[in-house]
């Protein structure tokens, strides 16, 4: 799934247009990152504040009530949360996590538990 450019909106607050953004990345923690799954890429990433950090792109696979599949994040230090899973296609909605999902946890898997890392994910609110 390749990143697209973020949608740009209008809205009114207190009879003024202002813009908005919807953010169509997604982004991890780099540390979770194994470096086989860097691109070799990176990305100018413009933060709230409006400065900018070139950043590394992996592609991953995550399993979460959210989103299943591979996906390809924008690599950060620091981030709020370990997996941030922004408004790309295939996301579903937070309030509409997938009911019948299980988790890697839960299936049987030839991988070691060592092998298989399991963080919470916060998608948009």
């Amino acid at each position: 799934m390749a990143l697209e450019e973020d949608e740009t909106r209008y809205k009114s607050i207190a009879n003024c247009m202002v813009e908005t953004s919807l953010q169509k990345c997604c982004v991890a923690r780099r540390s979770l990152i194994k470096d086989e799954q860097l691109t070799g890429e990176s990305r100018l990433c413009v933060i709230i504040d409006a400065t900018s950090r070139k950043v590394d792109v992996a592609m991953i696979r995550v399993d979460t009530p959210f989103y299943v599949g591979e996906i390809e994040v924008l690599c950060m230090d620091n981030p709020l949360y370990d997996l941030i899973l922004g408004n790309t296609p295939s996301v579903r909605d937070p309030r509409d996590p997938n009911p019948y999902w299980i988790g890697i946890s839960s299936v049987s898997s030839d991988k070691t538990e060592d092998e298989m890392v399991t963080c919470a994910v916060q998608t948009r609110r």
